[in-house]
């Protein structure tokens, strides 16, 4: 369990630092011993297996979530499980791959969390998925020979997101989700991350509301509260309340 006076730390520095860096300030609070570098050489599904044991040992399980129908508009609830999530996705790994699509040979590895300080900033998600995949191709080569990565046609960089997807399921979570209103399906991506971050946040500041309410009660300096479990915090609050 996470002591709440760590969280809370967590949740304050990371304001100081780029989003897509959030996610390792996370796991460096439960895994404190590990360098920040550690996580960066790491392929990006490590770190989202990460997150899911860290959401687990922070807030539980069970984890909730809502999507909204892209036909009808209708709010869609979703209900699904870390502990689910790390069990269906094996996994990923650094090694080497080659993909060979429509006379091309193209040899790449996984993509790493340090890829994705090339897209800091990025709003054009087609330009983000580019650049990505660009990162990950080490060399390639066509019918005439060596093909820069970036004259490479659409269809093989396709093919080689898809061998990326496969090579590291879990930085590729979604769901199928299906509408109950119009009947209709679609796959619903989930970043652990952003997910994570923002449960972070509503939970950081549920808390300096309770720490507020009971130092203006009692005279109780942060670290008083901090030290009380959720129970009996509630309690006080109630008692406040009355």
């Amino acid at each position: 369990m996470l002591a709440p006076a760590v969280l809370l730390e967590a949740w304050e520095r990371e304001f100081d630092i780029p989003r897509s860096a959030r996610g390792i300030a996370l796991l460096a609070t439960h895994w404190p011993d590990l360098p920040a570098e550690h996580w960066r050489h790491l392929v990006i599904g490590a770190r989202d297996r990460g997150l899911l044991e860290l959401r687990s040992i922070a807030f539980g399980d069970t984890m909730e979530g809502l999507s909204r129908c892209p036909e009808c508009g209708a709010d869609i609830e979703l209900t699904f499980s870390a502990s689910a999530l790390l069990d269906g996705t094996a996994p990923g790994d650094d090694e080497m791959h080659m993909v060979d699509a429509n006379d091309y040979a193209v040899r790449l590895r996984s993509l790493r969390l340090s890829d994705l300080d090339a897209i800091r900033g990025f709003t054009d998600l087609t330009a983000a998925r580019l650049t990505l995949l660009l990162c990950a191709i080490e060399s390639a080569s066509g019918p005439d020979g060596p093909v820069p990565s970036d004259r490479l046609p659409a269809e093989v960089l396709d093919a080689v997101e898809t061998c990326l997807s496969a090579a590291d399921p879990a930085a590729d979570i979604s769901f199928r989700v299906r509408c109950e209103d119009c009947a209709i399906e679609w796959e619903e991506p989930f970043d652990i991350s952003t997910f994570l971050w923002d449960e972070v946040q509503a939970w950081a500041a549920m808390l300096l509301d309770d720490v507020h309410v009971l130092a203006s009660a009692y005279g109780w300096c942060e670290q008083d509260v901090l030290r009380l479990s959720p129970r009996r915090r509630r309690v006080y609050l109630e008692l406040v309340s009355t």
